[in-house]
Order: C-alpha cells, then structure tokens, then sequence
C-alpha cells in the first residue's frame, strides 16, 4: 500500500473501468447461452402460464343426475359409481363402510344408494 494513499476521484474512476477486454475467451458463446438460458425460461414460463389458464375442470354433473344414470348400469358398475361418489364426496362415511367392503356379506346396494342419496 501506499502511503500517501489515493484521492476519491481516482478510486472511483479506477472501478468505472473494470470489464474483461473483448477478447476474452468465451465472452461470445457465454452471451449466446445466457440469451438462450433466459429465453428458454420465458419460453416455459408463458407455456405453464397459458396451460393453467386454459385448463378448466370438467364441470361434474349433479348428484341427482348420476343416481338416476346409476339405474340403467348394470348392478356391480352402480355399486363401484355409488361407492366412487360416496368416497369423493363424503369421505368419513365411506370409511365407516369401508371394512365391510370385502367380506363376504358386503354392504348391499340399497344401502349404499341410501348413504349417497343421503348427501343430495
């Protein structure tokens, strides 16, 4: 160090100063990855971005309206559509059922009509 030591003036025109000369080795390719890299972000920023906008949840049509389709199936495919729906939308009543769900004097159909008909 020197003693005399330097002016603020000159201090802050020596850090104004400080690039790397244009010559310096990969200074072109690392500017073309960079502008790749943040084009690439914003290219799957926007893709996310328009993917959440346009993807609506298929409306779910009333209960009501799927007890009465529930008719016309056959009587296993009304016990898993009554069971799918008394699980999404009153799950603690499907778990008190549950553990009958696999015994051989399982739950019958009217009663698990009567638990979904029960949430309309």
């Amino acid at each position: 160090m020197s003693e005399g030591g330097i002016s603020h003036e000159t201090m802050l025109n020596g850090l104004r100063d400080i690039r790397l000369p244009p010559e310096a080795a990969g200074s072109q390719v690392a500017d073309v990855f960079a502008v790749a890299g943040l084009s690439l972000g914003a290219a799957v920023l926007a893709v996310l971005l328009a993917r959440s906008i346009s993807q609506a949840k298929p409306k779910e049509p009333p209960l009501v309206q799927q007890i009465e389709t529930a008719a016309h199936l056959h009587e296993d495919d009304r016990r898993v559509l009554f069971l799918h729906l008394l699980k999404s939308r009153d799950p603690a009543g499907f778990n008190a059922l549950s553990d009958q769900l696999y015994r051989p004097d399982r739950i019958d159909l009217a009663t698990l009509e009567t638990e979904v008909r029960r949430l309309v």
